[in-house]
């Protein structure tokens, strides 16, 4: 008995807003908001632009994120890119994101804001 109380206050703390982002499931993305896609808009300003963006023609910068390419590596895969940057970005301190943080910046990628000054693919 004991063992299925914990079992379902696990899974509400799981699904609640002040849950522990490391136990967040893969691909964890609360409703996107307009709020959500401008805090992802502002982290990927931060931690994502510096690398990322490739205006200059700098054939050393990482990946654009948006764009055709983008487009055709993600598509509509949100998880996978969630996992992607969960485990291994920012490139200087890989997994320091939180779960919220890292919803945030995949809800501005996929809303497409994040590139559009960056990319004009």
């Amino acid at each position: 008995m004991l063992r299925v109380v914990a079992a379902g206050l696990t899974a509400t703390l799981s699904l609640s807003a002040y849950a522990d982002p490391s136990r967040e499931p893969a691909g964890y993305e609360p409703s996107v908001t307009a709020g959500r896609v401008r805090s992802g808009m502002a982290l990927y300003a931060e931690r994502c632009r510096p690398c990322h963006d490739n205006r200059e023609g700098n054939l050393d910068a990482a990946p654009p994120l948006a764009g055709r390419d983008f487009r055709e590596k993600w598509g509509n895969r949100r998880d996978a890119l969630y996992a992607k940057i969960k485990m291994s970005m920012p490139q200087d301190e890989p997994g320091v994101l939180s779960a919220a943080a890292v919803s945030d910046i995949v809800a501005a990628l996929f809303a497409g804001h994040t590139a559009k000054a960056d990319v004009a693919n």
